[in-house]
């Protein structure tokens, strides 16, 4: 096995890896391809951009046995009516096997590998983009452009009769604001190629111009001096990109700028949506969300008559939360509400997450763009871990459970936090409206009940009630920096981290949780709260003392 670097070689491969390979006849296959794949994942995990070649005679083995991503390029025979000589490559359609005379006495065939391998800048196209530059000066040029502009002319060509056209106005405004940074700035046309390097650069290009223009003269010092400028250029390349990615993980608070370094590192490449370009945006997100229903998601009649009452109208079914249900607080309610309701309800909330400020409550892992259940765990396993790696420390975590959580949610309270969050009063009214007055029966088996009028809580089945609900509780933070509040819509977790045995602020947390809940008209399941105490401690066993809760 030798690692070699060609003279020419295709940017996307950092080294090649050439190992050549005899699998005795009386070898047992198993444990020779075993000593084969471990020896190939070494080199594999050293250079993951390099291109891997095994050659040899395999007889009776198989790599792909061990290493399926393998390609073979050998499909003609090589002794006899058998091809026992193998060529495999982690490229596909890297050669084609051409079959030559023997050698000598050997009895078996020559093979002629012939590259058909196209290198990446080859196949790919380069892509242009367009950057807008801004010189020197440019950003005190617009300012003066924008202080001597009238702007009340623009108001006034867009009023008429008293009314102003706001969408004119807002044009026409815009319009002139970009027109003057299109007279301050210059446009730059970029070339990126397919096989381009995420920490190259300008510095690193010209030092490559500067090394072929050497190599071109023929001048040996001048060349040598050129190529050793251009390794150390790329060695401070690559650190100064090693550490951009490094800064993404040095911030525990910001799990998005995490998953973009992580997302480096994968070279993960995101599915590419296609934007909507038509304007009717409701009638289209509303026809794709009924086209993905099936006839089994169909709970009640779809009768559509003005003025579509029955929209607000829906039954209840008791669902079991265990299998040994024996009375009704063992049963959920959950909603069954009309399929178009939900596609409704889907654009609602859709445009109730548009309208939150991305700053709300940064613990709370349910409904936020790359957020789940694992970041919740992975987040509470963290700050136990790091809080731990410290002298006389432990933690204290406490699992809240909330009886009927959903149930007790008063509206009234939950549009005032709403509005204090900044969402517009028709969208309050639309949910306060959504929450209230609601007509209901429960369905359980064959037998209904009678109707009644609902006006508290959220009800559980509907597509926004569990966004509803954490913007209810997006108040409840912790006040100590020592603790932590985790939420996943309902179920939150508390993390004391708790130095020199100081539970002070971990206690008065819990009795604030308790009094917060007291006032939001929530309460707390005791049965069902438990906490988790993690001590590293050998004599630990006096020195904790349980919580009392009111």
């Amino acid at each position: 096995m030798i690692k070699c670097r060609p003279f020419y070689l295709p940017r996307e491969f950092s080294a090649i890896v050439v190992t050549a390979a005899y699998i005795p006849l009386d070898a047992t296959a198993k444990a020779a391809m075993e000593e084969v794949h471990a020896a190939i994942s070494k080199q594999q995990a050293a250079h993951p951009a390099g291109a891997i070649i095994v050659a040899g005679d395999f007889n009776h083995s198989n790599l792909r046995s061990v290493l399926p991503k393998l390609h073979q390029h050998v499909i003609c025979t090589t002794r006899g009516d058998n091809a026992l000589d193998h060529v495999y490559t982690n490229i596909a359609e890297a050669y084609r096997a051409i079959s030559l005379s023997h050698l000598g006495q050997s009895d078996h065939l020559s093979l002629f590998m012939l590259t058909t391998y196209t290198p990446l800048i080859k196949r790919v196209k380069p892509s242009v983009k367009t950057v807008k530059v801004w010189p020197v000066r440019s950003i005190s040029s617009l300012q003066q452009q924008q202080q001597v502009a009238d702007w009340s002319m623009f108001a006034s060509q867009a009023t008429s009769d008293s009314q102003t056209d706001f969408t004119f106005y807002t044009s026409s405004v815009l319009d002139r604001i970009n027109m003057c940074i299109d007279n301050v700035t210059t446009v730059k046309h970029v070339k990126h190629f397919p096989n381009q390097k995420p920490w190259m650069n300008s510095e690193v290009h010209l030092l490559l111009k500067a090394k072929d223009a050497a190599f071109k003269s023929g001048d040996a010092e001048d060349y040598s001096r050129a190529r050793a400028n251009l390794k150390r250029r790329i060695r401070k390349t690559k650190l100064a990109h090693k550490l951009r990615i490094v800064e993404h993980f040095h911030s525990n608070s910001d799990p998005r700028h995490m998953w973009e370094g992580i997302q480096t590192i994968t070279d993960h490449k995101p599915s590419i949506q296609s934007l909507l370009t038509s304007n009717a945006f409701l009638p289209d997100e509303q026809s794709s969300s009924l086209l993905i229903l099936t006839k089994a998601s169909y709970t009640t009649p779809e009768i559509l008559t003005p003025p579509w009452l029955f929209i607000q109208y829906h039954s209840h079914k008791r669902v079991p939360k265990h299998s040994s249900a024996k009375c009704l607080k063992d049963f959920r309610s959950v909603a069954l509400p009309p399929i178009v309701k939900k596609c409704f309800e889907k654009l609602v909330l859709c445009h109730l997450i548009a309208c939150l400020p991305p700053t709300l409550d940064p613990r709370q892992c349910a409904y936020r763009s790359n957020r789940s259940t694992e970041n919740a765990i992975s987040t509470a396993i963290h700050l136990a871990l790091t809080h731990l790696d410290n002298n006389n420390t432990y933690i204290r975590m406490m699992f809240i459970d909330f009886s009927s959580a959903f149930n007790t949610v008063v509206p009234s309270k939950l549009i005032a936090k709403l509005s204090d969050l900044g969402i517009c009063t028709s969208l309050c009214s639309w949910i306060m409206d959504f929450l209230t007055n609601r007509p209901q029966s429960v369905r359980l088996g064959n037998h209904i009940s009678s109707t009644f009028i609902l006006n508290t809580g959220v009800p559980q089945g509907c597509v926004p009630s569990p966004l509803l609900y954490s913007l209810f509780t997006s108040d409840c933070v912790p006040l100590h920096n020592s603790n932590i509040f985790i939420k996943y819509a309902d179920d939150t977790t508390v993390v004391g981290r708790i130095s020199n045995n100081d539970e002070l602020a971990y206690r008065e947390e819990i009795q604030r949780l308790s009094a917060w809940c007291s006032m939001n008209n929530l309460t707390l399941n005791a049965t069902k709260t438990k906490e988790l105490i993690v001590d590293f401690w050998k004599s630990n066993s006096s020195r904790h003392f349980p919580i009392f809760i009111n």
